[in-house]
Parts: C-alpha cells; structure tokens; sequence
C-alpha cells in the first residue's frame, strides 16, 4: 500500500512542510505559528478516516498435543486511510501505538495484548497525508493467552492509542483441540514486558509500519 506518513519519535525533529522555495525562500512549519491556528490544524475528526482492522492468520487449529512454546503467533495491524484534505498528525504520550483485544461471542474479554506491558514514556506523533495511510502492527502470541479459550469464533478490537474512538473490528476463527491441562500450563500471571519507543519511519515509505516485539 502507498503511504506518505511517517512516525516520530521524541527523539526525532518534528516534520516539516515542503519549503516554498529555492535560494533563501521561506518554509512553512506546522508545528509553529498561532497555537490556535495550529491546533485547528491538527485537530482529529474520527469522520475523516477509515479505518481497517487485520489478523494473520484468521484462522487458527491447536492439535492435540502442543507445547506452549510452539503455539502460533498471529500478526495484528491496524490501517488507518486520511479522507481529510490536509496533512494530519496523530500525537501520543508514549511508546504505544495501539492495542488489541480478544472477545468471545459473548463480548468476554479474553485477552487484551496491553496487559503485560510497561510502555516507554516518550511523546511522539505520526502524520499521515491525504487519501494515504498509517499501517501499525503488533504480534500477539498465542502462548501468552491463559487460559487458552475453547473452539469458536472471536471478534478481535483494535484501538489507536489515545484516540478511543478510532476501533476496528476483525474475526478470528479458532479451533482447539488440546486438552485444557496442556494449553493452561503457564504462569497465571504473565510477566510485564517493557516497549521501548517506536522507531521513526520517514517517507517515502510504503507504510508506518509499528513491529513491538513481546518480551521472552
């Protein structure tokens, strides 16, 4: 997918418009200026993007007999398209740029990938142009999920961090076959896996793409 959207982190100068100019001729920041002006600017209307929510694989059979180690991970993204006629930044308070949720048919939250993690508390932001994208993606492994749900159909919830109105939905069919003393055999309490900042992704890219790594 194209995209001319970039992430950046607190480490990382903030982006600029294309300069005016040649030979002296001025450029146009819009992070400086009239605060009102900017914050019109930036601000988010949620009617102004579309949002799309991923899941690799979509379905998932656990045999029998498995070791928790060799459970499957599935890789889960969140695109997010710009309607709007100009650029637009997305601002976050630290290292997180979404989460992600398990629900069974019956709206039961069985696994939230947020839970087990302390995020890094660094500011940053992603500017996405228009009708390009933002594409962010984290890992969720099976191995961290306890107890392991039975066979059945679940709606996976993605929401941009710090942004409560912008979810997407997506299924995941899963089969289990393993008996529940061998999927449930781990720790009842996972441990807290620290996430550093989000590396910055300058264009021209062909997506924003955010890859957290779970912690061992």
């Amino acid at each position: 997918m194209a995209s001319d959207a970039f992430d950046a982190s607190a480490s990382k100068e903030p982006g600029l418009a294309p300069s005016s100019g040649v030979g002296g001729g001025k450029s146009f920041n819009i992070f400086s200026g009239d605060p009102k002006r900017v914050q019109k600017v930036n601000q988010i209307d949620r009617e102004d993007f579309e949002l799309e929510a991923k899941i690799e694989p979509t379905t998932v059979t656990l045999p029998a007999e498995i070791k928790k180690d060799d459970l499957p991970v599935a890789k889960v993204a969140l695109l997010i398209k710009s309607k709007a006629n100009r650029p637009k930044t997305f601002s976050f308070p630290d290292a997180q740029r979404i989460d992600a949720v398990i629900k069974d048919a019956a709206g039961n939250e069985v696994y939230r990938w947020s839970a087990d993690k302390q995020f890094v508390q660094a500011i940053g932001t992603s500017m996405v142009m228009p009708n390009e994208k933002l594409s962010f993606q984290i890992d969720i492994p099976f191995k961290k999920i306890n107890p392991m749900p039975p066979s059945g159909d679940y709606a996976i919830e993605i929401t941009l961090a710090n942004y409560p109105t912008f979810v997407a939905k997506t299924k995941l069919a899963m089969t289990n076959n393993a008996p529940q003393e061998t999927v449930t055999a781990q720790n009842s309490v996972a441990p807290v896996d620290p996430v550093a900042p989000m590396p910055a992704v300058l264009p021209p890219a062909t997506s924003t793409n955010t890859h957290v790594e779970d912690g061992p």
